[in-house]
């Protein structure tokens, strides 16, 4: 199924930039719809995939710090950080036991959300942090010791009265037209926390920002 939408792009990519002075606005139109559908059947097919990988039987745990897996992320998203004169900030990083591919995925959507959901006036900045987390909250196994890693953006916020909804598959708080995308890529950081028999929260003020919190047992 990719291969035909791959082509579909390809081909009205070739005829918008190759044919255009011999289309008619209209018929420009039309293939500039055509593209940009085929593109967001192929950003849901991915996302499909993605989550699909989630319900993996390998879930082998790696100890790898926050730290390395961030930079790495960071020099794989480095044309999109400079585009959006974006920065990404460690605050502190910990050792984690995780399950590698997933929690690369996990890293990336939250930061591939916090870039979309940007103020229009205003540089991303994502915080990072990672710490021990003594306390307890519902859910949690009082006889686990959880790290906690916290994910803070300065963008445009949401009604904390959605807070549940935004982890629940192809929910969106906003049409597609004003913020592009599946409404897939926080049930995969959703089902990853839970691969990992973790805990996610989200916070938020519209206009200032959202934090995500993921609490991740302490393994031995």
């Amino acid at each position: 199924m990719q291969e035909p939408l791959r082509k579909i792009q390809t081909f009205s990519d070739l005829i918008i930039k190759g044919e255009a002075a011999n289309l008619s606005s209209k018929g420009l139109n039309y293939f500039e719809r055509m593209r940009k559908s085929a593109e967001r059947m192929q950003n849901l097919i991915d996302d499909l995939l993605a989550y699909s990988r989630t319900s993996s039987p390998d879930k082998t745990l790696e100890c790898i710090s926050l730290e390395q897996l961030m930079q790495e992320i960071k020099e794989e998203i480095a044309e999109e950080l400079l585009q959006q004169d974006a920065r990404v900030e460690i605050l502190h990083s910990e050792n984690l036991s995780i399950i590698n591919y997933q929690f690369r995925q996990l890293l990336y959507n939250l930061i591939s959300n916090s870039l979309k959901f940007k103020k229009a006036d205003t540089p991303p900045v994502i915080t990072i942090s990672a710490s021990l987390f003594n306390g307890r909250i519902a859910g949690m196994n009082p006889e686990l010791r959880y790290q906690a890693l916290s994910f803070e953006d300065n963008g445009i916020g949401f009604d904390q009265k959605h807070a549940g909804k935004i982890f629940e598959v192809f929910q969106r708080l906003h049409t597609k037209d004003t913020y592009e995308g599946t409404g897939i890529g926080l049930s995969i950081v959703k089902k990853i926390v839970d691969n990992h028999e973790g805990l996610i929260t989200a916070e938020s003020t519209p206009g200032l920002g959202a934090k995500f919190t993921i609490y991740l047992p302490v393994r031995p």
